[in-house]
């Protein structure tokens, strides 16, 4: 029997007594075992995972500004701190998606300095924002102009540098294929 080594081995083992001294062992699947989650290896579905992080990215950006621009005002007069507005979760996803697509790139030699750069800068803006990092004295229009400015980053980006390297990278995998 040959085993895949890429393939999970989900097997538990549940102890049952059938009888006050005795023990038996059996190997058994748990009845709601989660499904195992791996991470996409062909660049065409490793694509799609970072396309429709793209969307979502965009998506909140796009919600944030709006909650800037409607609660901000509103948040001020009453004392709210501008933490409140979720930036954090901006902070996390754009530092996740960005890792995973410079792994996968560089996995295609995709993944050139300039790219690589672009997406330290844009991690460095994304973590100095003011009411991220508790500066509750922030001001509401520095917080639209920063969310504006890496909504900016983050369109171009995609549309360019993103744009470039995924095609490099669709061609590499085309080239290995049979």
């Amino acid at each position: 029997m040959q085993l895949d080594a890429s393939a999970p081995a989900v097997s538990t083992i549940t102890l049952s007594r059938s009888s006050p001294n005795q023990t038996n062992l059996a190997a058994a699947n748990p009845p709601s075992a989660p499904p195992s989650r791996r991470w996409p290896r062909d660049w065409p579905s490793q694509q799609q995972l970072l396309e429709r992080q793209h969307g979502r990215l965009e998506d909140l950006l796009n919600s944030l500004i709006a909650e800037a621009r409607t609660m901000g005002p509103l948040a001020t007069a009453i004392g709210v701190p501008w933490d409140a507005l979720d930036c954090r979760r901006l902070q996390r996803a754009l530092g996740l998606h960005l890792r995973l697509e410079e792994r996968w790139l560089a996995h295609w030699d995709c993944l050139d300095a300039g790219h690589r750069a672009s997406h330290r800068l844009a991690r460095t803006a994304a973590h100095r924002a003011g009411p991220c990092i508790g500066d509750s004295d922030a001001n509401p229009t520095s917080y639209l102009k920063w969310l504006h400015g890496l909504r900016e980053w983050f369109l171009v980006h995609r549309d360019g540098a993103d744009a470039i390297a995924y095609s490099r990278a669709d061609h590499a995998y085309r080239q290995q294929q049979p």
